[in-house]
């Protein structure tokens, strides 16, 4: 038997990956990830290169894509990285294991940075609980 992840995984943008000088994410429900339909999920940073400012990630769940909290240690693998100069050029992974309906990456920026940096965010939603998903 041959496996076929193609079938039971799902890309969604969270952060299109775009230079930044202040944070990608504002109140409301920008960047949300719909996980109807599936059990976890793999979020993956792109940083690319950062020339000055610090941006601080972190995932935000949510049961109605309106109401943001930090998720818990323990429903995340993996810690969400202050991307700098010091640390770019690089893909962060985590894993949400928690249940909530929806997930997005978060950002704060600090030190005022002029030209800031490159960076975005992807969600793979995983484990889902009918195949195929396409």
């Amino acid at each position: 038997m041959t496996f076929d992840m193609y079938q039971e995984v799902l890309a969604g943008e969270s952060v299109p990956i775009a230079v930044r000088t202040t944070a990608a994410q504002g109140s409301g429900s920008t960047g949300w990830v719909d996980l109807r339909g599936f059990e976890g999920a793999a979020i993956f940073i792109h940083a690319g290169a950062i020339t000055d400012g610090t941006f601080t990630t972190k995932i935000q769940e949510s049961d109605d894509a309106a109401t943001p909290t930090d998720v818990a240690a323990a429903d995340l693998q993996g810690a969400a990285p202050a991307i700098a100069s010091a640390n770019d050029s690089q893909i962060y992974t985590l894993g949400y294991k928690g249940s909530k309906r929806y997930i997005r990456v978060f950002d704060t920026v600090t030190g005022s940075p002029s030209t800031g940096g490159a960076w975005g965010a992807m969600v793979v939603k995983g484990r889902p609980q009918q195949t195929p998903v396409r």
